[in-house]
């Protein structure tokens, strides 16, 4: 009998040392393809074409700081303060103009603008109420710098009239 429970013995450790060979080859052969799916999407992290409508921008708490999205009148660029105020914006037309603005604590008030029409452009500064004061512009052959009072009315430029430049 002791012979009979030697034997018993022996054939149990064998079985639990192929029993932890079989376990650790199933852990494996589990976690292959974990390991060879977190290789893969590892090699792929940058792509080659992201394409979309629209994409937007969010803080930690999730709010929209900024999109960048496909208009009917071309792609265009927002960006908002953290209560959601446009704060500037930026944008390209079919034509090829472009346009770009910052706008007040509000959003409502544009502050500086740049923009293209054609063979027109431009830089202009806003007052706070976003009444334009100076401007930087170039229509066609034309150009100069332009000081504006609270009215509107030019009060003073640096221009080029006749070949040749004016000061008023």
């Amino acid at each position: 009998m002791d012979n009979n429970l030697s034997s018993l013995e022996q054939r149990l450790t064998s079985l639990e040392r192929k029993n932890k060979s079989l376990t650790r080859l199933c852990i494996g052969l589990c976690a292959l393809p974990v390991l060879a799916l977190a290789g893969w999407t590892a090699s792929k992290n940058v792509l080659d074409t992201v394409s979309a409508n629209r994409f937007e921008l969010v803080d930690s708490t999730g709010k929209v700081r900024a999109t960048l999205d496909m208009q009917s009148n071309g792609p265009s660029l927002q960006m908002y303060d953290g209560s959601g105020k446009q704060r500037a914006w930026m944008s390209v037309l079919p034509s090829g103009d472009f346009g770009f603005a910052v706008r007040d604590k509000s959003g409502d008030k544009t502050l500086v603008s740049m923009e293209t029409n054609g063979d027109n452009y431009g830089l202009y500064l806003c007052d706070i109420g976003g009444d334009e004061r100076a401007s930087l512009t170039q229509r066609g052959e034309r150009y100069g710098v332009f000081l504006f009072d609270d009215a509107g009315k030019e009060r003073a430029s640096i221009k080029n009239v006749d070949d040749a430049f004016g000061v008023r």
